[in-house]
């Protein structure tokens, strides 16, 4: 089943924990809410998105960076987290009014810019989606049972132009032909607070711009992002056809008139004797919408398949162009091979932008890999594949199927967290690359335990906010252990002390980290595959083994006196540190160890090991 994100990432819409509070509250009870604990969080999309923008696997693969969200004179920096346009803040802005207004952008910049710059190389997808700027402003009101809604708009031109061969000149000459924007300028005018952009006046720079899938009718077609502007009486687009040059000079202020945000679309007939040029669309908004809502439908893409020895690939909605080269024409297309031995440790993985789902024949007899909401080209793969879900077993092998003889733990993220790395696990990780993240199936002991000695400093950094934290819980384990493990005060540290005894009675496979505590963000995110109900990933897994290996309930009263929920290795303070109910994914922080003046409260939590392969 689809996962219901409630821990760390906010996903617009009700949630019990993390980022967004509980529903069903409307305007008239912000006056309820204390400063501090309600983040600013919404629905976030692009109108007019170009096919250059898209998202996948938890993150926006062509957005390198952060958005910037202000409010008043505070800027967050927030980032794209869905295909849906989720926006996440480790450190969010926060309700303290009904209504406040915002203001946001990307790239992110501490301050507002006065103007943006393009790149004056657009020929490749970097240098074409590094001159884009998305700005958008709006007054939000608070209600969560509908959370509000923020439209980013482009602030460049896109400007299109599609060549073809007249008298004089062949179809290939088009297609080896270079075009470039000429008497461009770079910087833009003054970005208003609606968003519009004052036009600049004529540059001497030069645009070279990107290639794309030429339109039909035509053997070739190029965009490129300019600024506001009018070029009028001057050259603006050179065609260079076998060392010749011809441009094409507006002689009206309607040719060239850049507005921000607009679609200009010339279509260019090259002839012997010189250029024929038709302007159309003119002025209108940039068409192309396959960003967070919308398929590319229209757009064709190049796909670099890898032939795999001892399979037999059968690709469907492809074209084979010429060595494993392949055109998409559309969104989606499909690979389908027999399942080899072992096969399912493996599959394709993909490079670029686009959803990826592997089904397998009910008799387990095939696999078929099929790619949708292409956005980008792809490049493919066959390399380790793993899927949240997947059983992890003691031999470092990962399944579909579960096997009590061999299973240790359920793996609960796929890929390296955004904020961790290989290098932070002391050269134990196989092929310097991390593969995804596994929970144990059951509690490290029986009993909960104290999380260690009260009121000392540990020296791990310290989070102050629940949102504030990193997949560091390796880290955090080790120090601990490496800083206390044969010392007076190591029984004190019985959280940790029970995940070290935990390795030698279920041995971790080699080339993994060996279990750890997990840090707050990573308990979260396991919360958020299990969410104490059927229906959940995590929590249906566990459930199947054996209802015993479900995470325990605290008591409904006296939950001070009694074990409260499961440890984090993230530290409070030198008093306290966090952990969570993983019965409704609640995180607080709690007392390290009991308290001598309240001797009654004792203060204990279970224990859960994870590690990283």
């Amino acid at each position: 089943m689809k996962q219901q994100l409630r821990g760390f990432w906010p996903i617009f819409a009700c949630y019990t924990a993390s980022l967004i509070t509980a529903c069903r509250t409307g305007p008239e009870d912000i006056g309820r809410l204390p400063d501090g604990k309600h983040p600013i969080t919404f629905t976030a999309s692009v109108e007019s998105l170009t096919v250059t923008r898209g998202t996948t696997d938890n993150n926006w693969e062509n957005i390198n960076g952060h958005f910037a969200v202000q409010s008043e004179e505070t800027v967050k920096q927030y980032i794209v987290t869905s295909p849906e346009g989720k926006l996440n803040s480790n450190d969010p802005l926060y309700w303290n009014s009904p209504t406040i207004d915002i203001t946001a952008w990307y790239p992110y910049s501490p301050d507002l810019p006065g103007s943006f710059t393009i790149q004056s190389n657009q020929t490749s997808n970097s240098g074409y989606q590094n001159s884009d700027f998305l700005y958008a402003s709006k007054t939000l009101t608070f209600d969560k049972s509908t959370p509000p809604h923020l439209g980013f708009r482009h602030l460049p031109v896109k400007v299109i132009a599609n060549l073809k061969s007249g008298d004089g000149i062949t179809a290939e000459q088009i297609r080896n032909a270079t075009v470039s924007f000429v008497n461009v300028a770079l910087t833009s005018g003054a970005i208003a607070p609606d968003g519009s952009v004052a036009q600049t006046p004529n540059g001497n720079a030069v645009v070279l711009p990107q290639t794309v899938a030429a339109t039909e009718g035509y053997q070739k077609s190029v965009r490129a992002l300019l600024v506001p502007g009018r070029i009028q009486d001057k050259q603006f687009i050179r065609i260079t056809v076998e060392g010749k040059n011809y441009f094409y000079t507006p002689k009206n202020e309607t040719e060239a008139d850049f507005v921000s945000g607009n679609l200009y679309t010339y279509f260019i007939t090259v002839k012997k004797s010189g250029l024929t040029v038709t302007v159309e669309n003119n002025g209108s908004q940039w068409t192309e919408n396959p960003g967070w809502d919308q398929p590319a439908t229209d757009a064709v893409f190049q796909v670099s398949i890898p032939s795999v020895s001892g399979l037999e690939l059968h690709i469907d909605n492809a074209t084979l162009k010429e060595g494993n080269h392949y055109e998409i024409t559309g969104n989606s297309f499909s690979i389908t091979y027999d399942a080899p031995a072992g096969g399912e440790m493996k599959g394709f993985i993909s490079r670029g932008i686009c959803k990826t789902e592997r089904t397998i024949a009910r008799d387990g007899s095939s696999y078929t890999f099929t790619f949708t909401d292409i956005r980008s080209d792809l490049q493919l793969t066959y390399d380790a594949y793993v899927e949240t879900g997947n059983y992890y077993n003691r031999d470092g092998t990962w399944s579909i199927a579960y096997n009590a003889e061999k299973c240790i733990g359920i793996v609960f993220k796929t890929g390296a967290d955004s904020t961790d790395h290989p290098r932070n696990y002391d050269g134990k990780l196989s092929g310097n690359r991390i593969l995804g993240y596994v929970v144990a199936l059951a509690d490290a002991a029986t009993n909960a335990c104290t999380w260690g000695k009260l009121d000392t400093d540990t020296e791990l950094e310290n989070a102050e906010s629940r949102y504030n934290t990193a997949y560091n819980g390796y880290r955090n384990t080790e120090h601990i252990i490496g800083t206390y493990r044969g010392g007076k005060d190591w029984n004190k540290y019985a959280a940790f002390k029970t995940i070290f005894d935990y390795r030698s009675k279920t041995t971790a496979p080699a080339n993994t980290s060996d279990w750890y505590l997990p840090s707050l963000k990573q308990l979260s995110d396991i919360y958020n595959l299990y969410q104490n109900e059927t229906g959940n990933i995590l929590y249906d897994k566990l459930n199947a083994i054996s209802p015993a290996n479900l995470f325990r309930d605290p008591p409904v009263f006296g939950w001070e006196t009694e074990p409260g929920g499961y440890w984090s290795s993230t530290e409070y303070s030198g008093w306290s540190a966090w952990y969570i109910r993983l019965t409704n994914g609640t995180p607080a922080f709690y007392a390290k160890a009991i308290n001598p003046e309240q001797p009654n409260f004792r203060r204990l939590c279970y224990v859960r090991a994870i590690l990283t392969f």
